[in-house]
């Protein structure tokens, strides 16, 4: 199991926030590398400088000229310089990270003659007491500016990365996800049997080319399609043509004839003019057909009265359903082959029942016979194949449960075949109340 973001957005997020955090710890680096550690270092070298000189001052001035020097060298801004009895008051600790090291090296440079400490806040004052002439004298350093640490600047510069990182994903996403959005869903309408509109191909020249080839794809896909329902349409109407020259001889017959042989032609003809009718169907089944808003229990009926099955043989029980956004003479055409495949191959009693379920509407028919294998389930659902059971009477040309698949996924919605105990066989067909089309 991978810990990686499934999607473009996560995925360009934790690149550039990866990337964002890691070009700032390199930057700090670098900077406390080149900049901050050389600062404090010249910086130790002056206050070094700085006091060693105040210290000499002392040592070399009479006691009683000493109150005068401490007078003025106080009147300087960072600089302060105090005998014992005006003592500062004192903390214990550095106040950062670059005090700490500061300190370190001034202790370096200045040996065991003096003791540092630092001040408590919020003055920011690095104070050492040293000796003179018996006399204990504290040198104050203010560390303002120089010294102090930014213990909030990094964890304000990640934030601030970060939701850098956050608006540049994000913004990088609009552009993308747009354009990959709409393929995605030209694709699903592709999918389901359904011509989708032209994909914009004016964005990136990476994308734009993606969707010229997808639209050039999909042109070519529906010139396919048209050629093809052209074609079996021109097959079907020639063959129409001279079976129905056929069915007006057997009837210009007359007595010269025998019934029983007229009557095995006449099955003949019929058969043959079944099959032409499933090729029109799978042919036309969803092509040009607008989207209407529809009740699926009216389209169970009028599918009920073409197949005209006899009331003892087909129950129903119709429930209270939404419109359904749909191609009503598909619908029509898939719940006949459903019920035609029921009276053929099943058993008596047939159920057919609607329901709306969970969002979503259920369209079930049942017959109590042995239904279909599982393991002939899908190839049952493909072009021109019957079960084996059922080569004897070969009286289609192995299509509806094609034609019926076909129309559901153009439909968005899903097939199932399940053998339910005490039932029977039963076909069900779930539509999402609100297909996205």
């Amino acid at each position: 199991m991978t810990l990686l973001p499934r999607t473009l957005f996560g995925r360009n997020l934790l690149l550039m926030v990866g990337l964002i955090l890691l070009a700032q710890l390199v930057s700090a680096l670098v900077f406390v590398s080149q900049v901050q550690r050389p600062r404090v270092e010249r910086f130790a070298d002056y206050a070094q400088l700085h006091i060693e000189t105040l210290r000499q001052a002392l040592q070399r001035l009479p006691e009683a000229q000493r109150p005068g020097y401490l007078a003025v060298i106080n009147s300087q801004p960072n600089t302060r310089l105090l005998a014992e009895p005006d003592r500062p008051e004192l903390g214990t600790a550095p106040p950062s990270r670059l005090a700490r090291q500061f300190e370190r090296l001034l202790r370096q440079h200045l040996g065991a003659d003096y003791e540092l400490a630092w001040q408590r806040e919020p003055a920011r004052w690095l104070w050492l007491s040293t000796r003179v002439d018996g006399q204990r004298y504290w040198i104050g350093l203010s560390a303002e500016g120089m010294l102090t640490g930014g213990s909030g600047l990094l964890p304000a510069v990640l934030v601030g990365a970060t939701l850098l990182a956050l608006l540049g994903a994000y913004l990088i996403q609009r552009r993308i996800n747009a354009p990959l959005a709409a393929l995605a869903e030209a694709a699903r309408a592709l999918g389901q049997g359904r011509q989708p509109q032209p994909v914009p191909d004016d964005g990136a020249q990476e994308i734009a080319e993606v969707a010229a080839r997808f639209n050039q794809m999909a042109a070519s896909l529906a010139a396919t399609e048209q050629e093809r329902a052209i074609m079996l349409a021109g097959i079907s109407h020639d063959l129409r043509t001279p079976l129905t020259k056929l069915r007006l001889g057997l009837e210009l017959l007359g007595p010269v004839r025998e019934p029983e042989l007229v009557e095995s032609m006449a099955a003949s003809i019929d058969a043959a003019n079944h099959i032409i009718d499933q090729f029109i169907d799978f042919a036309r089944a969803g092509s040009g057909e607008p989207l209407q808003a529809a009740n699926l229990n009216a389209l169970a009926e009028e599918a009920i009265l073409s197949v005209a099955l006899p009331e003892e043989v087909l129950h129903t029980q119709l429930g209270m359903l939404p419109p359904l956004h749909c191609q009503p003479t598909s619908l029509v055409r898939l719940i006949s082959n459903l019920l035609q495949n029921a009276s053929k191959y099943g058993k008596a009693p047939i159920q057919l029942s609607t329901t709306l379920e969970s969002g979503q509407i259920v369209l079930r028919i049942s017959d109590a016979g042995p239904g279909i294998p599982a393991a002939e389930l899908e190839r049952m659902q493909q072009p021109f194949t019957r079960a084996d059971a059922a080569r004897a009477q070969q009286t289609g040309a192995g299509l509806g449960l094609a034609i019926v698949r076909r129309v559901a996924e153009q439909h968005g919605a899903r097939l199932a075949f399940q053998q339910v105990a005490g039932v029977g066989f039963e076909v069900s067909v779930r539509f999402p109340v609100q297909p996205a089309y």
